[in-house]
């Protein structure tokens, strides 16, 4: 399985591809994890036109699991300012970083 997975052809995404994505999106990356983790991560957010890009302190690449509280602090603001947003009946794909 992992050998079929490894010799499967790259998953091309560019930088228009994420331009295209009008969802709000949140990128979550550890201050741990391997730089060219961080770097992917970093430019994925930049890309995406309504997102919001957060780093965990202390964290590797299983951010969930190594910092779990601030995990889930940072994925319920980002869901109340999702809320607040269509409450107040904003546009909740503007830009949100």
């Amino acid at each position: 399985m992992l050998l079929a997975e490894l010799s499967s052809p790259p998953y091309l995404l560019t930088a228009p591809d994420l331009a295209g994505i009008q969802l709000s999106c949140m990128v979550i990356a550890g201050t741990l994890s391997h730089p060219s983790l961080r770097t992917i991560a970093a430019v994925v957010a930049r890309n995406l036109p309504h997102s919001r890009f957060v780093e965990l302190d202390g964290s590797g690449h299983v951010t969930y699991f190594e910092r779990p509280d601030q995990f889930a602090r940072n994925v319920a603001a980002f869901a109340t300012d999702l809320n607040e947003r269509a409450d107040a009946g904003h546009d909740s794909r503007r830009s949100i970083r």
